[in-house]
């Protein structure tokens, strides 16, 4: 269903028709529903709607205002696009058709307020587009039901006749979707005056008028609007545009919660750090606060960090269920829909979960570490972006001196399975442990399971970065050589720091950045990574020549400010 049509009516039969058959017109081909809310019509209007296909009928049976009257038919709509229309009104040519495209092609448009032509005022050829606050509002108008759904529609703030159009075109605002007047997208407004206008609005005039007061439903709205929303011209676009706009006057606000190895480790800066660069930034251990809260807790003290820090863009780490759940997500974007909610999976995942589609969905963007996990997102209805891991600083800093190892590795053994390339990985590092005429420093747990010794390690990034400078080349094999431009930090760190990485193919990896006697030294097999290690330990020169080009191009393409410099990039592509 393209669009619904929602209406309101109360013994209006004849007018009813007339709209009616006006929207049916003005629709043209697009699959349309109209759904016409009754409050306790004695004129024939029930009978005659339920004889009308197409028409779908809610019937309250009695007169409970205008704003339970349209929530509740916004419920009931079907369509993609919802109209909000009055029962004695007519939609003028081709409206509804021209509004519908409009908003199709403009992505960034929340909602088309409708000019209206008022026949009881004297100019009925000249539409008149409504305004508060300096914002255009539309009280006939179409938007898209998914938004107007998130925004409340016309809200429960106490009006029981007048301001749901004003509050939902607000709200729209507020949430960074503008309402804007298309050309050629009019109603023509009869102004139909009975009973109905009696009850709502002129005894309620009246009777605040002998009180030196606005109707009531007025005094309720500015209650709840007057000095909400910022001047006019002070509002940004839509949450993308307000993060960018916002970055490039550095007044951006972000937030970012982040998964720890261990929750008394030192937390990872460099990303939150860049991010200081276009404003405030702060960062959540949100291990930690996982096992201080539990499951249930965390939702609840993450919510209130969000609140205190009042972020322009939060960054989550919910790459597996044991912290953010989509259900949160979902809430928290409609308590926030002015936020923008990034999801970075920086992670790689064997088997993946229906979680990791469902946290997708629930967000702005999910990043991905590979290109080669779109098309499993892809199947699942969400698209997603490719955002890599970065550099820490003390791998930046590091100076070189290779008063080393002939080669080094850091990281634990992993059992079989682990990850697709756990065995491998095993594989190497017992091979380069049990040769003569190479020296091996390893650093990581479990390796006492192959008679090899090993110092524990840590994410102690100084003293790691420092081990990395000192040696003649790094070890690098990452969980999957499968994944098209997938590395884990490993390798970033080792090139960083100056030493040559010796690294497992990779698919993409020349596109990444690596290529082999250039920028790294690399390998297929354990034999051919026996070589090359042997060849490079003993050749200075093109060692030290590898290890200083990688480190260039390392320092060019995958530090935290090419990586913030990137999402930059990714979020204009959305615009």
């Amino acid at each position: 269903m393209q669009i619904s049509i929602v209406t309101g009516t109360y013994n209006r039969l004849l007018l009813l028709k007339r709209m009616v058959a006006s929207a049916h017109e003005s629709a043209g081909d697009l699959t349309h529903e109209i759904v016409i809310v009754d409050g306790g019509s004695t004129d024939g209007t029930l009978e005659w709607v339920r004889e009308q296909p197409g028409l779908v009928l809610i019937e309250h049976g009695e007169l409970r205002g205008a704003i339970a009257a349209y929530n509740d038919g916004y419920a009931k709509a079907c369509g993609e696009f919802v109209v909000t229309g009055n029962d004695d009104v007519t939609f003028d040519g081709d409206t509804l058709t021209q509004a519908h495209a409009h908003l199709l092609q403009n992505p960034q448009v929340g909602m088309v307020a409708f000019g209206q032509k008022y026949q009881k005022r004297g100019q009925p050829e000249k539409p008149i587009v409504s305004g508060v606050f300096g914002y255009t509002y539309g009280q006939c108008n179409m938007c898209r039901r998914w938004l107007g759904d998130l925004a409340g529609w016309w809200g429960d703030e106490g009006m029981k006749t007048y301001g749901g159009d004003t509050r939902l075109s607000l709200r729209l605002w507020e949430m960074g979707w503008p309402t804007v007047a298309v050309s050629g997208c009019t109603v023509t407004d009869y102004e139909h005056q009975d009973e109905l206008r009696e009850i709502n609005s002129d005894s309620p005039w009246k009777a605040a008028r002998g009180r030196g007061e606005p109707h009531p439903d007025l005094i309720t709205f500015n209650r709840h609007w007057s000095g909400r929303l910022p001047k006019r011209g002070e509002w940004i676009d839509a949450p993308v545009e307000r993060v960018l706009e916002k970055a490039a006057n550095d007044t951006l606000r972000t937030l970012r919660f982040k998964g720890m190895m261990n929750a008394r480790h030192r937390p990872r800066m460099a990303l939150v750090n860049e991010f200081r660069r276009y404003g405030a930034a702060g960062l959540v251990n949100q291990t930690a606060m996982y096992q201080q809260h539990g499951p249930g807790g965390f939702q609840t003290e993450a919510e209130k960090l969000i609140a205190q820090f009042k972020p322009d863009l939060v960054i989550l780490q919910a790459q597996r269920p044991n912290n953010f759940t989509p259900e949160t997500v979902r809430r928290l974007r409609q308590k926030w829909p002015w936020v923008f909610w990034l999801n970075w999976d920086g992670d790689t995942h064997p088997n993946m979960l229906p979680f990791h589609a469902e946290i997708a969905k629930a967000v702005n963007l999910q990043c991905v570490v590979s290109p080669s996990l779109f098309p499993w997102y892809a199947a699942r209805g969400v698209g997603v972006a490719y955002w890599p891991i970065g550099i820490e600083r003390e791998y930046v800093c590091q100076r070189q001196e290779t008063s080393g190892p002939d080669v080094v590795f850091l990281g634990a053994l992993y059992g079989i399975g682990k990850f697709p390339e756990a065995e491998f990985r095993r594989q190497a590092v017992v091979a380069l442990a049990h040769q003569d005429a190479l020296t091996f420093g390893l650093h990581g747990n479990g390796w006492g399971q192959e008679n090899i010794k090993a110092t524990p390690t840590s994410e102690q990034h100084g003293a790691n970065a420092a081990l990395y400078a000192s040696a003649k080349m790094g070890l690098s094999v990452s969980q999957s050589a499968e994944l098209w431009g997938y590395s884990s930090d490993r390798l970033y760190n080792i090139t960083a720091t100056g030493c040559p990485a010796l690294v497992q193919r990779f698919a993409g990896m020349e596109a990444h950045g690596y290529v082999d006697g250039e920028t790294c030294i690399a390998f297929s097999t354990i034999d051919e990574m026996i070589d090359k290690a042997h060849y490079y330990a003993r050749h200075d020169d093109e060692r030290e020549r590898i290890g200083a080009a990688g480190q260039v191009m390392t320092l060019e393409r995958h530090t935290w400010a090419a990586r913030v410099r990137g999402l930059w990039d990714i979020l204009g592509g959305l615009l």
